[in-house]
């Protein structure tokens, strides 16, 4: 879970420009008729708009989650102190928190009190109070149970939603994409090789495999890179190679396969490791804050399209521009 430094007037880098209307980003995220306000990330700030593309209120975050079911969203304040608002961007009780994560299908978010983590619900209430040195979202794993990784010192295991632990903490690094169909990807303590575990926390694939923990690395749902040898590939939750282990490095995911490079070039291959296409300077827009953009297939990794134009790096001039939009 990382911490964003709150925008303010010192703030020295300029928003970036992106020529692609924001009417782009309602169209993926409000397709109902709604006047919940809606998540707009703009890179250094984060604001809440309506379906319309009007400003919702007059707010500016430095992160900011979506409006939960109980109409309520988490914000981020100066110093990193995070609150809830309602729809009208008014603060609704008195509890602060130093971080909140993603609301998870169970209704519960990490967070974290004075260096310490635990889970809360949709009104801020705690329901497993701050014991954790570290917390990540619940996943579903199977038959509606849910898990969370949580972190005890330098190891990591899996809780319930009474936070009792499911998996012990003996584990040491994992990859971020948490249980994906029943399995999560670890690595023993004190050890640099992954390998797969069940909800149960067994072996399934045994640690033998590199994986670069630097990365982020975005994949279809039910895959995970791995190295081999010097070279990357994709396994599924079994364990078995969808793309085989041939490649310099895979980029991450395009809406039908995968963005890999080989030999310094890149190429677009499918989910049965079949070449689509090559990529060069002819066909590759650019990469827009991690988004690859390709004008002959428009392949995108990251849906995140588009960005507010407003420049400025001051959150008092961002609220004074913003005020043209309503």
């Amino acid at each position: 879970m990382k911490k964003i430094k709150n925008c303010g007037g010192e703030r020295n880098k300029m928003i970036k420009i992106i020529s692609v209307s924001i009417l782009l980003i309602f169209n993926l995220y409000a397709k109902n008729n709604t006047d919940t306000p809606i998540l707009l990330d703009n890179s250094y700030y984060k604001i809440y708009v309506k379906p319309d593309g009007k400003l919702a209120f007059l707010g500016c975050y430095s992160d900011a989650l979506k409006f939960n079911s109980n109409g309520l969203a988490p914000v981020s304040l100066e110093g990193d102190t995070w609150i809830f608002i309602n729809d009208i961007g008014q603060k609704i009780n008195k509890k602060t928190f130093d971080s909140i994560d993603e609301f998870a299908t169970n209704g519960l978010a990490a967070a974290s009190k004075n260096g310490q983590y635990g889970y809360i619900d949709i009104n801020g209430n705690w329901i497993i109070k701050p014991k954790f040195d570290e917390a990540y979202k619940f996943d579903t794993v199977e038959n509606n149970v849910s898990l969370a990784m949580a972190w005890i010192g330098e190891k990591h295991g899996y809780i319930n939603q009474k936070g009792e632990w499911i998996i012990k903490p003996i584990f040491g690094s994992h990859y971020d994409t948490g249980f994906e169909n029943g399995v999560a990807m670890v690595s023993p303590e004190n050890s640099s090789l992954y390998g797969l575990i069940d909800s149960h926390g067994k072996w399934i694939l045994a640690p033998k495999y590199d994986w670069d923990t630097s990365g982020d690395v975005k994949t279809h749902k039910g895959h995970f890179t791995l190295m081999e040898n010097g070279k990357w590939g994709v396994i599924d939750t079994q364990g078995k190679w969808i793309i085989k282990p041939k490649y310099d490095y895979i980029i991450g995911a395009v809406s039908n396969g995968y963005l890999v490079e080989l030999k310094k070039k890149k190429y677009v291959i499918d989910l049965k490791d079949k070449f689509i296409e090559k990529v060069d300077e002819s066909n590759e827009i650019k990469n827009v804050n991690g988004n690859y953009i390709y004008k002959s297939l428009n392949l995108v990794i990251n849906k995140k399209l588009g960005e507010l134009l407003i420049k400025t790096n001051d959150c008092n001039e961002f609220i004074k521009q913003a005020k043209n939009l309503k």
